[in-house]
């Protein structure tokens, strides 16, 4: 992930007022590991995130999550991974996405008339739901496109052999056709794999959410 989302993160997450702490070294989804086969890494990795993160959880923490893949991974295959551990389930309850968070506790984003082309995340569309981004999207007065469909990178599998031009033409067909389209619309896109492709394709600048939220508070406060 780029270094300046999380960073933007803490800044959203700063002025909704939220305490946050940021999880430990070791904390990781093992979805690298899952997409590869590796499942039994994978578990020892998920239990691994389950030592540091179950305490927050009993201490009534939520956990957000930035990278939808990640949040996914953390809210529907550790549960189908360790079937076995009551705490999987603590855990998957208490994550959520960013937007999920944000509209949950009520709070009231700061405003902007921005265009926007949004690419969902397909893990962040199939197991969370765009609803929670789509309201605060729209509490901010946002101008939304939605391109529907994959990116068509998939994490590693755009990038193996025979699978490059599949993903390509995923892409060309879908969220790159909508940019050529729609060139007065700034792109979303919360997965690190969509902006990647966009970027590596067709030489596109995109955002993620709290970039963009950050952007607009910046904006508040220099008026």
């Amino acid at each position: 992930m780029a270094p300046g989302v999380p960073r933007d993160a803490l800044e959203v997450l700063a002025a909704a007022g939220a305490d946050v702490e940021i999880a430990g070294p070791g904390a990781c989804c093992g979805l690298t590991l899952i997409s590869t086969g590796q499942l039994t890494a994978a578990r020892a990795k998920l239990r691994r995130t389950l030592d540091l993160l179950i305490p927050h959880v009993r201490d009534g923490r939520t956990v957000v999550g930035l990278e939808p893949s990640c949040t996914a991974t953390l809210r529907s295959d550790l549960l189908e991974l360790l079937p076995d551990d009551p705490r999987a389930a603590e855990l998957a309850g208490a994550v959520k996405t960013v937007a999920e968070f944000l509209t949950g506790i009520g709070w009231r984003p700061p405003t902007t008339a921005e265009k926007l082309l949004v690419q969902p995340h397909c893990h962040h569309h199939s197991v969370m739901g765009y609803g929670a981004d789509e309201q605060l999207l729209e509490a901010m007065g946002c101008d939304v496109e939605t391109s529907t469909g994959c990116c068509g990178l998939a994490g590693n599998f755009g990038m193996e052999k025979g699978h490059y031009e599949v993903s390509g033409n995923i892409a060309r067909g879908g969220i790159l056709a909508k940019a050529d389209a729609a060139p007065d619309r700034a792109i979303l896109a919360d997965g690190f794999s969509c902006r990647t492709q966009v970027r590596d394709l067709a030489g596109l600048d995109s955002r993620h959410l709290v970039q963009i939220i950050a952007e607009a508070l910046r904006k508040d406060a220099n008026a």
